[in-house]
């Protein structure tokens, strides 16, 4: 667990630092009017950073790893994470100034054309002026202040742009990346199991309470409250929604056009697959002779259930159905829209094979009736009403939530909404029917929650949203030792067993270091050895553990090796025999040349940049709120 969650955070740093703009200005929720102007996360240079908008980007960043790593993050990454979102956010204060100061602009035109492209303001791939303004409005968010929000990221990312492009790579550094990229060191490693030593390891009475009252922290129950909740729901919405026969009939005369039903074509085939290039003569004088039999007579669907190889309608005599065009790969698709009723098609070359087509019926195109039409009109009709409507009872949720904040029901009776009710929804696993979506675990054990007052609206999936309030709350507290004595046993067991695998590697090393050779070595603790081999850094058929300790080991001198241990996933030690290294870039492609030195100097203008914030930052007067993330 600890390895998975170190793997995920070593690139924090750099997401949160650099990828700042999908945190400081994305908009959903981020901006709050009524936040007191007196409270803020930092100071830069005077310039206050509010506090909800690093709490709420903390809050997402949380959740996301979360559920990345599928568990709590531990408290000591929990508090680097919140460092990073902080420095983040003073970060980003800081390049916003400098920007000011060298005088960036962007245009009107740039800052509409990312208004436009907005994929939250798009139906379809269209912009649509409607739903950006109400998505603007549920998020409490001008336009005006959309596009000065908007004018500062782009400024920024200008900035960040221009020190990037600034740097140079030199032929020695690309050829360093280069030698480390293709180098190769020769391994043999043998693991020594842990589980072996388990078994003569019994833990004492004392041993095991002593554990439990050092980790009384790791064995408790779970966190839990009584939740009360309303829905708002778009779909709920659509149902609700007023439609007459009039509406429907005008709808289906302006759009008469989307009510066609184009022409459809009842084709069968014959497949003869082509495994493998070799096969391409075979298959084809088959398909041949498939042909000439269909020719003289013989029955289409018997012949398809004998020889057809394709599965999904050699049962059904190789009957394919009605399909539209472009509902075959084209070739194929080009042919049976080209042939005329009960004609055969010799044998055609696909990427799947020899196909034998017959065209067996075709649909000519034909308007839809209204009656027809009739489902697909109200159901898009209700949809579009309650997307209007939606946008509207979202924003009235989100005020009602916070003007009437100690008491859900006089909103769920304004909004005409049903109180539910979750008995006991955990900290770790949430609870039906709501489940465990960590937005909703994280507002529901927030201060304002459990003090009794109303979340803000909380979305589920688009078009989905609720308001919560904890009617009850029960902390975690230690469980029993008889609870948890199992777990404990098997823990000291487990960490026995590693000291003990442990202890034997590193006596093993230490006969090594005095001349004891490798194969005695091993045969002495009853462990086997890989064969000496050259490995990549890239080779994942080498734990990741044994590869990180041979690449950091220094190069051996000519004629000796050099001995190291790990400890590798599950406890198990592992003993390394580095003998010898080569790098050998010549079979790179120019095409792959070119793609690493594009990758080098993305990281080195990465290294640039934060380089140069740091500059800033070390001349920048800068006050933290240390409380501001508890």
């Amino acid at each position: 667990m600890l390895q998975k969650i170190h793997d995920h955070m070593k690139g924090i740093v750099t997401v949160v630092l650099f990828g700042i703009l999908a945190i400081v200005f994305i908009f959903w929720g981020t901006r709050l009017d009524t936040m007191s102007t007196d409270t803020y996360a930092a100071r830069v240079n005077g310039e206050k950073i509010p506090i909800e908008e690093v709490r709420r980007a903390y809050q997402e960043q949380q959740a996301q790893f979360e559920r990345q790593l599928q568990g709590d993050l531990p408290d000591a990454l929990k508090q680097q994470l919140r460092d990073n979102v902080m420095t983040a956010y003073i970060h980003q204060q800081l390049l916003l100034e400098r920007t000011h100061d060298l005088h960036y602009r962007v245009s009107k035109d740039d800052v509409l054309r990312a208004y436009r492209s907005q994929e939250a303001f798009q139906i379809d791939g269209k912009f649509n002026a409607e739903l950006a303004l109400r998505r603007l409005q549920v998020a409490r968010i001008t336009p005006a202040q959309w596009e000065a929000d908007t004018r500062n990221s782009m400024q920024v990312t200008q900035l960040q742009d221009g020190v990037a492009v600034s740097q140079f790579l030199t032929p020695s550094e690309i050829a360093r990346d280069a030698a480390l990229s293709f180098e190769q060191r020769e391994l043999s490693y043998a693991v020594i199991p842990a589980a072996r030593y388990a078994a003569a390891i019994t833990p004492a009475d004392a041993e095991v309470d002593a554990y439990y009252q050092a980790h009384k922290g790791e064995f408790l129950t779970d966190e839990t409250v009584a939740l009360e909740y309303v829905e708002l729901k778009r779909d709920d919405l659509a149902a609700q929604q007023a439609v007459t026969e009039a509406d429907l009939r005008k709808a289906y005369e302006e759009n008469k056009d989307r009510y066609i039903q184009k022409e459809r074509r009842r084709a069968r085939h014959i497949l003869v697959r082509v495994a493998k290039p070799q096969d391409d003569a075979a298959a084809k004088k088959k398909a041949e002779e498939i042909y000439e039999k269909l020719k003289n007579g013989a029955d289409f669907a018997a012949l398809a259930k004998q020889y057809s190889d394709d599965p999904g309608s050699q049962s059904t005599g190789g009957d394919l159905g009605l399909q539209e065009r472009g509902g075959f790969v084209q070739a194929f698709d080009d042919a049976v829209f080209s042939m005329q009723l009960h004609e055969l098609h010799p044998p055609l070359k696909t990427e799947y094979g020899y196909h034998i087509i017959r065209l067996d019926e075709i649909e000519p195109a034909k308007q839809k009736s209204f009656e027809e039409a009739r489902p697909e009109l109200e159901a898009e009709y209700r949809r579009n009403a309650a997307d209007r409507d939606f946008g509207e009872q979202q924003e009235k949720l989100a005020d009602l939530a916070f003007s009437q904040s100690g008491d859900l029901s006089a909103l769920a009776t304004s909004m005409k909404l049903e109180i539910h009710r979750i008995p006991v929804f955990t900290r770790n696993a949430g609870g039906a029917p709501l489940g465990a979506n960590k937005a909703l675990i994280t507002a529901a054990f927030s201060d304002d929650v459990l003090n009794g007052r109303n979340s803000e609206p909380i979305e589920l999936t688009p078009g989905d949203v609720v308001v919560l309030r904890a009617s009850g709350h029960k902390a975690a507290e230690p469980r029993p030792l008889a609870d948890v004595r199992a777990d404990i046993v098997k823990r000291l067991k487990d960490e026995g067993a590693r000291r003990k695998a442990k202890e034997a590697g590193d006596a093993a090393l230490a006969n090594l270091a005095k001349g004891t050779v490798w194969d005695q070595a091993l045969k002495a603790m009853d462990v086997a050895a890989t064969p000496r081999q050259y490995v990549k850094r890239t080779d994942t058929a080498v734990p990741q553990e044994i590869r990180d300790e041979l690449f950091s080991a220094p190069r051996p001198v000519a004629g000796q090796v050099v001995y190291r241990g790990v400890e590798v996933k599950g406890g198990d030690y592992a003993l390394l025999a580095f003998s010898a290294m080569r790098s050998d870039a010549s079979a790179e492609t120019p095409a792959e040349r070119a793609n690493r030195i594009r990758e080098l100097a993305a990281r080195s203008g990465i290294g640039d940049m934060a380089a140069y914030t740091a500059e800033i930052e070390r001349t920048a007067k800068i006050e933290r709120n240390p409380k501001a993330l508890e």
